[in-house]
């Protein structure tokens, strides 16, 4: 019989939280990130901002306040809210081309 170590592991600051996005790009945002869908993964509870930077470093899409509508969960976030709105644990994030009529 092997003689094994057996460890524990102390986690001692604040509990793992991960927060799963499911990104859906509408019409001109998927052109633009070459993908319709994707999933992403990140630490913590995260905001509107949070998720933003991390598409722009991935797909190179730039968010500047009028250039696109985001949902989160079906309901819109203005652009002012972005830092700011922190979103669940498991959130769907669409990003439509902002639209005007007339």
């Amino acid at each position: 019989m092997e003689n094994r170590k057996k460890t524990c592991q102390i986690y001692l600051g604040k509990p793992l939280i991960k927060t799963t996005v499911t990104v859906r790009y509408v019409g001109m945002s998927s052109v633009y990130s070459g993908v319709r869908e994707e999933q992403l993964e990140l630490e913590g509870r995260v905001t509107v901002r949070d998720i933003l930077n991390v598409i722009s470093g991935k797909r190179g899409l730039i968010f500047s306040e009028g250039s696109w509508l985001v949902l989160v969960n079906g309901n819109g976030v203005p652009a002012s809210q972005w830092p700011e709105y922190r979103t669940n644990i498991d959130v769907e994030l669409s990003i439509l081309p902002m639209l005007s009529g007339g």
